[in-house]
């Protein structure tokens, strides 16, 4: 798969995968920190959904920062949730979003029916790591 491949790097493998039904708002969060390999999480929404309806922020280049668990905005920045700088996407039923697990993401805005699908896979290589032949 391309995208994953842009995003883990060339040797893969699959780690598991889960169907979930979401309602309300979200806290900013990363889905972990994982120091030994990059993981990424592939997800395809089942409902159609606008920034308006809860379809998925993301903060970029906040996979490079190390934020663990759930954030609270108002405590760190002074601002709400609405106000975290982050960009979203409409999505169809059966469009995928493919992101880095340490990246601070959140729905906001939702009703009672946001489904999706996911899989979650990791890197075989270890980021920085340079092998040499014995």
């Amino acid at each position: 798969m391309g995208a994953l491949q842009a995003v883990l790097g060339q040797d893969y493998e699959y780690l598991g995968s889960a169907g979930e039904l979401y309602t309300g708002d979200g806290m900013w969060h990363p889905d972990g920190v994982f120091k030994d390999f990059r993981r990424a999480k592939f997800a395809m929404y089942l409902d159609p959904l606008t920034p308006q309806t809860g379809a998925l922020r993301v903060v970029p280049g906040s996979h490079l920062q190390g934020w663990e668990g759930n954030l609270d905005p108002q405590a760190l920045w002074g601002i709400s949730n609405y106000q975290v700088p982050c960009a979203s996407f409409d999505n169809k039923p059966g469009d995928a979003i493919i992101f880095n697990l340490h990246t601070l993401h959140n729905s906001l805005g939702g009703g009672y029916r946001r489904r999706m699908l996911n899989a979650v896979f990791k890197s075989r290589v270890v980021p920085g790591l340079v092998t040499r032949p014995v």
